[in-house]
């Protein structure tokens, strides 16, 4: 078997969390805090989505009020903690779902009030 052969019909998808800035956030606007970024390195450019919810399981956010910078080969998202009607969410602990269709990695934030 030529190695050179069987090397060019495996697809590698790549999803690597590099950092999750400011795990706990406190959208109160005085500039400390105020958002959470997760940064992926992304060098295949697959779609992917972030989606994130309550301990109720109920979607608060998505890319409808998350940015979303595509500086390749890295996404960046960046939330506010506002919710999907764009009020600021409750104090609580929210789940954080990233998705590239075949990957999926979670974490979780904390939002003060």
């Amino acid at each position: 078997m030529n190695c050179a052969v069987a090397a060019k019909n495996i697809a590698v998808r790549w999803l690597w969390l590099i950092s999750l800035a400011a795990i706990i956030i406190t959208p109160n606007g005085d500039g400390k805090n105020d958002f959470a970024r997760i940064t992926y390195y992304n060098p295949d450019g697959n779609f992917c989505l972030v989606r994130i919810y309550n301990l109720d399981g109920q979607l608060v956010a998505d890319e409808r009020v998350i940015n979303f910078q595509n500086k390749y080969p890295d996404i960046i998202w960046v939330w506010d903690g506002r919710d999907i009607s764009g009020r600021i969410v409750p104090g609580g602990i929210y789940i954080y779902i990233t998705s590239d269709g075949q990957q999926k990695h979670t974490g979780s934030i904390l939002v003060v009030r």
